[in-house]
């Protein structure tokens, strides 16, 4: 079976996406499928972060399913969101740049296209400020990091870089201490995301997150943006929020009355026909 794989960049958040409206992927298949198309091989030269199948609604323009590399699903990808946006939008799913909709993770979304850019819009999150502090290894002895997490359809668990004693977000070995927050057994069983926070001024923030399902740094996140301007916002920033990610592409957040807009970039990069 040859398949068509749309490649595409949220902010260097990089996704393969397929058009499943007339289900040539089952159910049943997707999680493997995912695999496949996320992880290299020699079927596959494409490294992503993510894998969306879209796909009909009866109550809104599409729906999008999301895959972890590993298989994993049943949460929402910001970045993939908007991503899924320009794809269908691309491939004439409707005819109009306003008041988009579509289904991920069990609920409905809606969102706007303005040129290049995705607005994409959530509802109201779940934030659990003083959550209890964490204790992990770091730097060679047992430090205390008290966070904030959040829940916008993933869940994460975001923490001033003052917390480490550092000054510098670069500087700080994320794949040796992503996932012993990740894995947390507070956390447990689903686990979170990590997000590093460095606060540039009242309007600006570094961010650095370890993907869960992808289990390393990933380039930009967009559920993690938000859940790290909401956490920067305890520590004195004021919306709009820009996100610096690893990337270096901002993503701007703003908040609005019962909601979220996530603002970014997304962009079809390659266009693959792989045989599985």
């Amino acid at each position: 079976m040859k398949l068509k794989v749309y490649r595409m960049s949220g902010a260097d958040n990089l996704f393969s996406l397929i058009d499943n409206r007339t289900q040539i992927i089952p159910t049943a298949q997707k999680s493997y499928t995912a695999k496949l198309l996320c992880n290299l091989s020699d079927k596959n030269t494409f490294s992503a972060e993510g894998m969306m199948y879209l796909e009909n609604s009866d109550v809104c323009d599409f729906k999008a399913d999301f895959f972890n590399p590993d298989g994993t699903s049943g949460m929402m990808c910001g970045n993939g969101g908007r991503c899924v946006v320009a794809l269908a939008h691309q491939l004439e799913f409707f005819n109009r740049v306003e008041n988009i909709t579509f289904e991920m993770s069990g609920v409905n979304y809606h969102a706007n296209i303005i040129d290049s850019q995705v607005d994409l819009f959530f509802p109201a999150l779940k934030i659990y400020n003083n959550l209890c502090p964490i204790q992990i290894a770091y730097d060679n002895e047992l430090i205390e990091i008290d966070g904030v997490f959040v829940d916008n359809g993933s869940q994460h668990y975001c923490f001033n870089i003052a917390e480490l004693g550092e000054i510098d977000i670069a500087k700080v070995d994320l794949e040796d201490l992503g996932p012993k927050i990740r894995k947390h057994r507070i956390f447990q069983p689903e686990g979170a995301n990590c997000n590093i926070i460095q606060i540039i001024d009242n309007h600006n923030i570094k961010l650095r997150t370890f993907e869960r399902g992808v289990e390393h740094e990933t380039g930009a996140c967009g559920t993690g943006a938000i859940a790290s301007a909401y956490a920067a916002e305890a520590w004195g920033a004021e919306f709009p929020i820009t996100v610096f990610p690893t990337s270096g592409i901002p993503l701007i957040i703003k908040k609005i009355p019962h909601g979220t807009i996530l603002e970014g970039p997304a962009e079809v990069i390659q266009i693959d026909d792989i045989e599985i």
